[in-house]
């Protein structure tokens, strides 16, 4: 779900917002190759058991997904899906 949509109210909307996704658009000062490699420094490859780096996933050269690593069993974990898409340097 964008954030600009409107999201279903009534029963739906209570049942639908436990499966709802949520857009955000975060800006970076980095280009798309340092940004990934800056994310990549601190995620482990997605079937590495026993890694230190507390962020597990997928990184590809335009996006991925990351999990952040815990202990214990939690099967409704949040998985965090990217896409990085440069715009080029700014005026000035």
């Amino acid at each position: 779900m964008a954030l600009e949509d409107v999201p279903p109210t009534g029963p739906l909307g209570l049942f639908l917002g436990f499966w709802r996704d949520e857009t955000v658009v975060i800006r970076s000062p980095m280009r798309p190759a340092e940004a990934l490699a800056a994310v990549s420094e601190r995620v482990d490859p997605m079937f590495t058991l026993f890694g230190k780096r507390p962020a597990r996933g997928y990184l590809g050269t335009r996006g991925g997904w990351l999990r952040k690593r815990i202990h214990y069993r939690n099967s409704s974990q949040t998985v965090v899906r990217f896409d990085v898409t440069g715009t080029g340097p700014g005026p000035g």
